[in-house]
């Protein structure tokens, strides 16, 4: 199976690879869907930055052993087929990782679970003892991210396709060889991207990735399913 000389897959965790947000799940298992649906409301209407409101995602898991929100993890409810469709295209010789505003003891279950090559998240200080800390200040900055892996895995830009949902990835899609909107959150997503994919199977992703070739970055998308 070949993918067109994609070098790595990035995909996004919350609403991409989770059929829902995964820090509603942990909220409401822990409890605690007041501070997210207040957090949620403040973001949507621009009352606080996304600096502020990830900082209050994270928030939700301070003082909690990591086990116990890996456990949640878990349990969250995901897109069909995730491991099968790495497989493939690891196997194909496309590497694929994570690109998320999480966390790493988030990041790190995913890399775990379903044989990611590696991830690019959100820094915080490390648990404490196996307890979560408070986050206190972080940055949601996916570009940077983005940087930090393509630098570990020595792979340019060009030769990367995003896979993503949201505003954050939208930013993303001009700064790599291709985007990808899978389950696009709102329009402007989608027509930020290259292709935009609705299924409940991440299988559905490599036909897509077949027949979709790198453009320049900073390019218009060209091409939409």
């Amino acid at each position: 199976m070949s993918f067109h000389g994609w070098g790595l897959v990035t995909l996004d965790l919350d609403g991409t690879l989770t059929t829902v947000h995964g820090w509603r799940f942990i909220a409401a298992a822990l409890d605690r869907m007041p501070e997210y649906e207040a957090t949620y409301v403040k973001f949507r209407t621009g009352a606080i930055g996304e600096d502020e409101h990830l900082a209050n995602m994270l928030r939700i898991a301070s003082g909690q052993r990591v086990e116990r929100i890996q456990e949640l993890l878990a349990e969250t409810p995901k897109l069909l087929d995730i491991e099968p469709a790495i497989r493939r295209l690891r196997a194909s010789g496309c590497r694929v990782a994570l690109l998320t505003h999480n966390p790493p003891y988030v990041c790190e279950w995913y890399v775990r679970e379903f044989g990611l090559d590696g991830y690019g998240g959100t820094s915080m200080a490390p648990p404490v003892g196996g307890v979560i800390p408070d986050p206190g200040v972080v940055s949601a900055d996916k570009p940077k991210a983005l940087q930090g892996l393509l630098r570990e895995l020595w792979i340019p830009a060009s030769e990367v396709v995003h896979v993503g949902d949201s505003s954050a990835d939208a930013r993303v899609f001009p700064l790599v060889g291709g985007g990808v909107a899978f389950n696009p959150d709102r329009d402007a997503v989608a027509a930020a991207a290259d292709v935009v994919v609705r299924s409940r199977s991440l299988l559905d992703l490599l036909p897509v990735l077949q027949t979709l070739s790198p453009r320049a970055l900073g390019a218009p998308p060209f091409e939409r399913l």
